[in-house]
């Protein structure tokens, strides 16, 4: 009976046992954050970056890495490098995040901008630290995230009191960062979060021993219960921070043993823990002053080695993990130019056979193809030659169509221009010429100018103004005769059509012949100056007309200002008189 006792309470402890594993088993995931916390604030960071990894290898291994389990622990993960300054590997896994932002729960989305900002203000980026909070906090009013309020607080209160010496002015900061405190603790207390109390009164302190009408003993309640939280959670680096503040604030009130006290008791934990990097060579550095103040050089003397040792040790720790690093990141690079090189090869033979296949098909194609030309090209030169050859036979019949035109308008011109000279003659002939008849012979030899040039001109189709306006000259009598003298500048070679020369010519004509008729004046000699250039942009005419005469009236115009008006309409120009001291005509033409 006993045996069978025995063997029943056996068969019931395995039950239990499988239950219990089933049931760790089913719950690991949710508590794996917390084991994942406390690694971390032990300063292990080799044991915390594992526990990381494993939880990440977990949580993708049962929902793949697009489930809200993974992104939790790939922020966990961001988490420990940040405890441990591996500042840009954990900038990198957040902004991966980030990127995520819209498949992540509200608090997640809130969390990760204030995470952020940590690292900010540890590399002492005062704008990008306080953007990132104002992110943090515009996400917690959207969603209404009450429980995320203690810690945007508590890094809000935080990062003004770090940043404040250097961007804002102190009083105002003082009272800023208080209040940010002050809210932290309420809702700390609300939420009773340890872990958070531990940082949120060990601020709470800092700030405190900051304002010059704080307390001591409040500055000391707060640090003491930054101590009291940071022992419940068993986070040694709250611990030994807010330790660390109560030495020097009783070193500061003169209390020597109650700050002797604490920092034994803090070395005590550093060796328990061996936790001998930088905290046990800050403790033990604190700990010699303490000794040099109240005159036991030989204690000071013996925790200053203490202190050095512990250093020379944290930087040993520091190198090791350094190298150690350096080799991993070596064999995995080694691992990935290993199997790089190998697909590299593959690749290669691949695609030398292929590359000779199509060497293959190429070399038939360019046969096939260097045939196919040869045969186009030869059938593309015989027609190529008999279209040159028919092109060849065009052009000359053009050439021969051009010759006859030429000489055809040539002799056009010279007969115009002989017909011209007949009316002329006629004209002349007559015994009593009045001005009617005198004005239209000059005229006449205004347009017959044109066509004599022309027929000189090898019928280029454009005309020298400057040539036009002389031979236009040649047609008036003697400056003896005339009692006037007449120059012409053209400041630049002006070519126009005979559509634009012959209107030209026209007015020209009838201002001289108006300054002939109506500006001489007995004793005193005239002076006609004509002036023609080109404007700016090269499609306008520009003729000044000036003599000395007495001028003339509005009243005065006649036959000729008609046609001096006519001219200039018909060729879209503008002209302005002025007859003050002289007729001056500013004439503008289009080309």
């Amino acid at each position: 009976m006993n045996n069978i006792a025995v063997r029943g309470k056996n068969t019931l402890g395995i039950i239990l046992v499988a239950l219990l594993l089933k049931t760790t088993s089913l719950y690991a995931q949710k508590y794996n954050v917390d084991m994942l916390r406390k690694k971390t604030i032990r300063f292990n960071f080799d044991t915390a970056i594992i526990y990381a990894d494993s939880f990440l290898q977990q949580a993708e291994q049962l929902n793949g890495k697009e489930d809200i389990e993974y992104y939790s622990a790939l922020f966990e993960k961001a988490i420990v490098y940040e405890k441990f300054d591996k500042f840009n590997k954990a900038i990198l896994l957040l902004i991966e995040l980030s990127k995520r932002s819209k498949e992540l729960p509200p608090s997640l989305q809130a969390m990760i901008p204030i995470e952020t900002s940590l690292i900010y203000e540890k590399l002492g980026l005062y704008d990008s630290c306080m953007m990132e909070l104002d992110r943090a906090r515009n996400i917690i009013a959207k969603y209404n995230l009450d429980s995320i309020k203690t810690f945007y607080h508590l890094r809000r209160g935080s990062a003004i009191r770090v940043f404040d010496r250097a961007y804002i002015a102190r009083p105002r900061v003082e009272g800023e960062a208080r209040y940010h405190i002050d809210s932290a603790i309420y809702y700390g207390n609300k939420y009773k979060n340890p872990y958070w109390l531990s940082h949120i009164y060990f601020v709470d302190g800092v700030l405190l021993a900051r304002e010059e009408d704080a307390l001591p003993d409040r500055i000391k309640n707060s640090l003491y219960r930054s101590i009291h939280y940071a022992l419940i959670v068993d986070d040694k680096s709250i611990y030994m921070s807010a330790s660390s503040s109560l030495i020097k604030l009783h070193s500061r009130l003169g209390r020597t043993d109650s700050a002797l006290y604490i920092a034994e008791k803090c070395l005590d934990i550093v060796r328990q823990h061996n936790a001998t990097n930088k905290h046990g060579s800050y403790i033990t550095s604190s700990i010699s002053e303490l000794y040099e103040n109240i005159g036991m050089l030989d204690s000071a003397l013996a925790y200053q080695k203490l202190a050095t040792l512990y250093g020379i040790e944290a930087a040993l720790v520091q190198s090791s993990f350094e190298i150690t690093e350096l080799k991993a990141e070596h064999e995995n690079v080694s691992r990935k130019l290993l199997l790089e090189s190998q697909q590299i090869e593959l690749k290669a033979k691949k695609r030398q056979v292929q590359l000779w296949i199509a060497l293959s098909v190429i070399l038939v194609i360019f046969t096939i193809s260097l045939y196919d030309n040869n045969r186009r090209t030869r059938r593309l030169l015989k027609k190529n030659q008999k279209q040159k050859e028919e092109i060849e036979a065009i052009n000359a019949d053009l050439n021969d169509s051009l010759q006859k035109q030429n000489i055809l308008q040539k002799e056009l011109h010279h007969r115009v221009k002989n017909n011209l000279q007949i009316i002329i003659g006629l004209l002349e002939l007559q015994e009593e010429k009045s001005e009617v008849v005198k004005s239209i012979g000059q005229q006449i030899h205004s347009i017959a100018a044109g066509h004599e040039l022309l027929y000189q001109d090898d019928i280029k189709g454009e005309l020298s103004l400057n040539e036009y306006l002389n031979e236009l000259l040649s047609h008036f009598p003697e400056e003896s005769q005339l009692g006037a003298t007449i120059k012409i500048d053209c400041k630049e070679d002006i070519e126009t059509g005979l559509e634009t020369l012959i209107p030209i010519g026209l007015i020209i004509n009838e201002l001289i012949t108006n300054s002939i008729k109506y500006a001489i004046q007995p004793g005193k000699h005239l002076n006609i100056d004509i002036d023609a250039k080109l404007n700016a942009a090269k499609d306008k005419i520009m003729i000044n007309y000036r003599d000395n005469g007495p001028g003339f009236s509005n009243a005065e115009e006649g036959f000729g200002s008609f046609v001096i008006n006519t001219m200039v309409m018909q060729l879209e120009g503008e002209m302005n008189v002025n007859s003050d001291g002289g007729v001056h005509y500013a004439i503008e033409l289009s080309l």
